[in-house]
């Protein structure tokens, strides 16, 4: 099972960004991957089918715009923020995500060894896969949820403070997707994302920077004419090849795959045999059919004419999620596994991407953020306004023993009494001659 994390949409093809083998020798070497377990194979799976969903819901907002997601990046992060959902928000982002039909221990299992699979250096290019969790300082969360996320998914939880210090944790969490990016990613988080009342932002970044196993010349490259879906002609730095490269043809498109060095990571195209032919074959792709063309197709020489770009494409996947069924978790929702205290809700999900094609290779990075907000407990500062009868005491906090009780009925009356002068030594006396003189008067009458 090939497990992708890029995919691309450009106005003369799809791109998909995948791992998968090849056995052809190199400068560099062939890797040599880890076996693939049931459970790697599984959540691969879910992530392809999942990103042809979600790639045929947001290119239909716009169908001749350029498009990319990262699905490694989307799925990472959605699916730790299944861990913590119960119920029927459970039971809706298992279908959306497919994971019907698998164990949680065995969903987070398999995102584990994806990801550090992923994670190994290997020469010939770099991909990191990194996760993290930014929580509001103080937030009670089940240790059960951090635990498995801070395992399988290596996404330790990061405490802000989003209730005094809201901005600044924006951009703080901003500046941690740029490091992991390689800068590529900026500002993942648009102002007012993040509000008083965020909980929990759920964090992924993707990048990759590899090198082609087999260049193309610089001096090939040549400006060409471009179709356009509407018709129009433009422009394209056409770069040129002629290689032994795995290749299918179909009824409707072709399929080409070219390898970065170490064979196991391609880019593949898929390019419809009409000019106008984009929109009908984004809609008769999906996982399955994607699969079976893949492992159709075969080596043979070929001329590769293949366009250099470069683009950044930003979405957000609120709308999208909810349209494929996943509606419980942006509004009734229950997220009991994340936290015991407060109710929680999906207020957005946020998705950025960048990619540059060229003739030594491809740089491309992708980040998403799942920001998790609290509905019930209120977050601002408390307000303490004693201004009603109430009790107070004088406590020593190192033994817990009371030095005085009381009861605050009426502060004025308090105020009034405190005010009255004690009587000075003179009055005392005063008072004491009289009541002497008094009792006096009182034995002789």
């Amino acid at each position: 099972m090939n497990a992708k994390f890029l995919l691309v949409r450009g106005a003369w093809a799809t791109l998909l960004l995948i791992a998968t083998s090849a056995n052809a020798l190199a400068e560099v070497q062939p890797h040599v991957r880890a076996p693939l377990t049931p459970a790697v194979q599984a959540v691969a799976a879910a992530n392809n089918g999942l990103a042809f969903d979600l790639f045929r819901q947001l290119g239909a907002e716009d169908s001749e715009k350029n498009l990319l997601i990262s699905p490694i990046s989307i799925s990472a992060a959605l699916t730790m923020t299944y861990a913590g959902a119960r119920g029927e928000t459970a039971a809706q982002m298992a279908d959306v995500l497919h994971l019907n039909g698998l164990a949680d221990d065995a969903i987070h299992a398999g995102y584990g060894g994806l990801i550090s699979d992923l994670n190994a250096p290997r020469e010939g290019y770099k991909l990191s896969v990194a996760n993290r969790l930014f929580g509001q300082t103080g937030f009670p969360f089940r240790q059960q949820f951090l635990a498995t996320l801070e395992g399988p998914y290596g996404a330790p939880l990061e405490q802000l403070d989003f209730i005094s210090n809201t901005e600044p944790s924006r951009e703080h969490i901003n500046g941690w997707v740029a490091d992991q990016t390689n800068q590529k990613i900026k500002d993942l988080l648009p102002s007012g994302s993040i509000t008083p009342q965020t909980a929990l932002v759920l964090t992924n970044a993707v990048y990759f920077n590899g090198a082609w196993k087999n260049r193309f010349a610089e001096g090939s490259t040549h400006d060409a004419p471009f179709y356009r879906l509407d018709g129009s002609i433009g422009q394209a730095s056409l770069m040129y090849q002629q290689n032994v490269l795995n290749h299918a043809a179909f009824d409707d498109f072709q399929m080409l795959e070219v390898p970065y060095a170490g064979d196991d990571l391609t880019l593949v195209v898929m390019l419809p045999n009409q000019r106008d032919g984009l929109a009908a074959l984004e809609g008769s792709l999906d996982a399955e059919r994607f699969q079976e063309s893949v492992d159709s197709m075969q080596l043979r020489k070929v001329d590769l004419f293949l366009p250099k770009f470069t683009f950044r494409d930003d979405a957000r996947l609120k709308a999208p999620l909810k349209d494929l069924g996943m509606t419980d978790a942006f509004g009734d929702a229950d997220f009991s596994g994340i936290s015991e205290g407060g109710d929680l809700v999906i207020s957005d999900v946020v998705h950025k991407t960048f990619i540059d094609v060229n003739e030594s290779g491809t740089e491309a990075a992708g980040a998403t953020a799942v920001i998790v907000e609290t509905t019930s407990v209120n977050p601002n500062p408390p307000t303490f306004r004693a201004d009603h009868p109430f009790l107070f005491g004088l406590r020593d906090a190192h033994t817990g023993g009371l030095l005085f009780l009381g009861r605050m009925t009426d502060p004025a009356a308090a105020t009034a009494a405190a005010n009255i002068p004690e009587p000075t030594a003179a009055a005392l006396l005063l008072t004491a001659l009289v009541g002497l003189a008094t009792q006096r008067l009182r034995r002789e009458v």
